[in-house]
């Protein structure tokens, strides 16, 4: 993963894991094909929820005032998450991250990327608020969709996560708290496992 080492974050604090699917194809001409299809839906959040199933959080890619958009992400577009379980009330219900990164790299034609790197942020229009995600502010996730020769790999790779109890209320410091755990404890990595089989789905 050199040709992206540098969108993702070096490790600092807390809780960093990786998460990843792969697919090696009949020729670089058919990994190249999957590269482009499998880097479109990535970027295509508002479906990702077809890619890892409805039992998991729900995908909404919205403008930077939170207003839903149905177009591919870009810099400075948030996500708008729906978790099973708790709602997150300083969020309006929902989680949020701002996509912060997109960098594509062509090294050769055996070989190119697309990154895209996220982070725990306010809900939009709501700058005198708290961060609105069960992760602090500090934590990334870092979604990679990669070609090299003929293999195609998508990855997750979160850094740096710890919980968001920095809150001025107990109950939603609570459900951060709990979220959390259940994000260490393994479902996160099943959500993400998930998904990049469903991205790298021919």
């Amino acid at each position: 993963m050199n040709s992206v080492d540098n969108v993702i974050p070096d490790k600092e604090e807390g809780v960093n894991n990786e998460t990843s699917s792969k697919v090696k194809c009949p020729s670089n001409r058919q990994a190249s094909l999957l590269f482009i299809r499998s880097a479109n839906r990535l970027l295509n959040i508002n479906k990702w929820h077809t890619y890892s199933g409805k039992k998991f959080a729900e995908f909404s890619l919205t403008d930077s005032k939170g207003v839903k958009v149905n177009a591919l992400a870009k810099e400075g577009y948030n996500i708008k998450i729906d978790i099973p379980g708790p709602s997150n009330k300083s969020g309006g219900g929902t989680d949020w991250v701002t996509i912060e990164k997109i960098e594509y790299r062509e090294v050769s034609e055996e070989e190119n990327s697309l990154a895209m790197r996220v982070r725990p942020a306010k809900k939009p229009i709501n700058a005198n608020g708290s961060t609105a995600h069960f992760f602090q502010e500090h934590a990334t996730s870092t979604f990679l969709v990669i070609h090299k020769g003929n293999i195609v790999t998508c990855a997750v790779i979160g850094r740096n996560e710890k919980a968001n109890i920095d809150m001025t209320t107990i109950g939603t410091m609570v459900r951060n708290m709990l979220t959390a755990l259940v994000a260490f404890a393994g479902f996160s990595k099943l959500q993400w496992k998930t998904l990049t089989r469903g991205i790298l789905c021919r």
